[in-house]
């Protein structure tokens, strides 16, 4: 299924405390911001798939893995959220992305979580999900605003066309088959090879 996520983002600087050079000051401001990506399958792999938390932007997935989460929808429209890593899979260098799921809301959270975080994983989601991760120098809120069907249009309308043309000309085939099959079947043909040849030999 071709579908289009919406994501808004929330990056919380770390909390400073001036004159503790244990907890330096944060470096990065308040910030929100919205990001929409396609769905991990069914999609062209030119489109922004990926979302990098701390740089607020979609990308591309490629074999870099420079990206951190990636949604998947399936046929049933059950929506998934991955990390990079289980994409990837262990062996790859892909770096660990930590994720929660939080319950309190998405204006709620303002304080970076302690515990609780889960590692390389992923989690069923729907509208209205929220969920934060840690970045450099701060910390990630991120709510999933919609999930809605994708509009087909320049590559994805072109992807579409062919895979329709594709799937048609697969079912004609395998639906003329069966219909050889089954008239073979009822009505079995038998070549009554001395009427053949004395055709051939009046004809001659």
């Amino acid at each position: 299924m071709l579908a289009l996520f919406a994501t808004a983002l929330a990056i919380f600087g770390g909390a400073a405390a001036c004159g503790n050079l244990t907890r330096p000051k944060a470096q990065t401001e308040n910030s929100t911001d919205t990001l929409t990506v396609y769905a991990l399958n069914g999609t062209p792999v030119s489109a922004p798939v990926g979302i990098w938390l701390f740089g607020r932007t979609s990308s591309v997935i490629s074999s870099n893995f420079d990206f951190d989460l990636a949604f998947d929808i399936d046929g049933q429209g059950n929506t998934t959220l991955y990390t990079v890593r289980y994409i990837a899979g262990g062996l790859s260098g892909a770096h660990s992305v930590a994720l929660q799921r939080y319950t309190g809301g998405y204006d709620a959270l303002t304080k970076a979580p302690s515990t609780g975080y889960i590692t390389d994983s992923l989690f069923t989601t729907k509208v209205g999900d929220v969920f934060a991760a840690p970045v450099a120098d701060g910390f990630v809120v991120a709510k999933v605003r919609e999930i809605r069907a994708a509009a087909p249009t320049g590559d994805f309308a072109q992807a579409e066309t062919q895979l329709k043309a594709s799937l048609q000309q697969s079912i004609a085939s395998d639906l003329m088959d069966q219909l050889t099959r089954g008239l073979s079947t009822r009505y079995p043909v038998e070549v009554n090879n001395k009427v053949v040849n004395d055709m051939v030999a009046q004809a001659r």
